[in-house]
Parts: C-alpha cells; sequence; structure tokens
C-alpha cells in the first residue's frame, strides 16, 4: 500500500492520494500526513493536512502546472517530487511516503 514517493511507479495520482511524512517539528518518529482533494470544483487537487488546514494554510489549490500531462484532478509524481520540500519542509526527503487511494488503506485496515 504505501511506497516511496522517490520509488513509486505511478506518473500521476488523483484525488485520494495520501502522504506521510516527518517535518522538523515532529517529535520521534510521528509521522505528518496530508490528503489529496478537491476544492470547489476547479478541476485541480488540493492537500489537506490531519488537522483541516490545506497547504500553503489558506485555500490553496496547486496550480496548473502540477497536472500530469494536463489531465484533471491530477498531480505529478515528478512535480511532487520536486517540489514537495518547498511546500511541506519534510526532515528527510527520502521518507516521503504514498498511498495511491487512502480509500483501499481504510478499507483494509477497517477489519
Amino acid at each position: 500500500m504505501w511506497e516511496k514517493l522517490i520509488d513509486s511507479t505511478e506518473n500521476y495520482f488523483r484525488e485520494g492520494v495520501l502522504v506521510k511524512f516527518k517535518t522538523l517539528d515532529t517529535a520521534g518518529d510521528e509521522y505528518k500526513f496530508a490528503l489529496g482533494v478537491r476544492i470547489d470544483h476547479n478541476e485541480d487537487i488540493s492537500f489537506i493536512g490531519f488537522g483541516g488546514r490545506t497547504w500553503g494554510y489558506g485555500r490553496c489549490t496547486l496550480p496548473y502546472e502540477t497536472r500530469f500531462e494536463g489531465k484533471k484532478y491530477t498531480v505529478s509524481r515528478d512535480w511532487l517530487i520536486n517540489n514537495f520540500a518547498a511546500i511541506a519542509e519534510p526532515q528527510d526527503t527520502d521518507d516521503i511516503w504514498v498511498c495511491k487511494s487512502a480509500l483501499s488503506l481504510v478499507r483494509k485496515s477497517a477489519f
């Protein structure tokens, strides 16, 4: 279910993608999580942390350039790799993990 972002074989992710990472302000082995969601039906996605904030601490959809080959509701893996550090300030860029579908993760662990 989880794979390192840098090693992912996916070219892009859709809404429902879940990202986990550590930041300098997380204690010990605690991960932060961000869920890819649609906001206001504008054909782009944003990431919302489990604390309810969007990346950038406001109404912040990702720019058009994040799309994979211009496809609606996608974020390119390469764009995430190249820009994640500037957005989320991870402790270790080699310790960023993705789950293609948070729903499948929840279903698998629910029982």
